[in-house]
């Protein structure tokens, strides 16, 4: 269980939903991994979408969230969101270190201008599960010696909106010519 920590709701800003538009780095357009052509006039072309996604296994359950999803959906305002000033303890910020998928050498790329974005979070009955930022955490805390920060938190019960499995990260295509 994670150490609890002061929060404190404040108002979803512009600013907010415009650091959404951030893109990983990993993200890149559709590419084309293979055509087939299976008429005259029909060819099913595979492309690969390359979308950040995070991973999260409790108790045997496997989740991967499609980040690139929920970022749009915050900034289009197209699923209810809330925004949270989470007030930090060393304790908070081992926790997500050990728990959160951390690498010290990310945390150390981490610049001044990147932990202006807001974490990402969701929402569940036994609390909050952070699925991006967790490297600007551990870097406001510990670099630049901020105390606060702020979490952009989705219900959970809308879960079906961003969840991925595997057979959705490869997408087939029908082309007409």
């Amino acid at each position: 269980m994670s150490p609890r920590i002061r929060v404190r709701e404040v108002e979803v800003t512009q600013a907010d939903r415009d650091a959404m538009l951030h893109k990983h780095p990993i993200e890149i357009p559709p590419v084309e991994v293979g055509r087939t052509q299976v008429s005259p006039t029909e060819t099913v072309v595979t492309t690969c979408i390359v979308s950040e996604v995070y991973r999260h296994e409790e108790n045997g359950v496997v989740k991967i969230y499609n980040i690139r999803e929920i970022k749009d959906l915050i900034y289009t305002n197209d699923i209810p969101v809330k925004a949270l000033q989470i007030y930090m303890s060393d304790e908070y910020v081992s926790y997500i270190f050990t728990y959160g998928g951390c690498e010290q050498s990310h945390v150390d790329r981490v610049t001044e201008k990147d932990i202006e974005r807001p974490a990402i979070g969701v929402f569940y009955p036994d609390g909050l599960q952070i699925i991006d930022g967790t490297h600007r955490i551990v870097a406001q805390w510990r670099r630049f010696n901020k105390k606060k920060m702020r979490i952009l938190v989705v219900p959970g019960e809308l879960e079906h909106l961003f969840l991925i499995d595997q057979d959705e990260l490869v997408d087939a295509v029908w082309i007409n010519r």
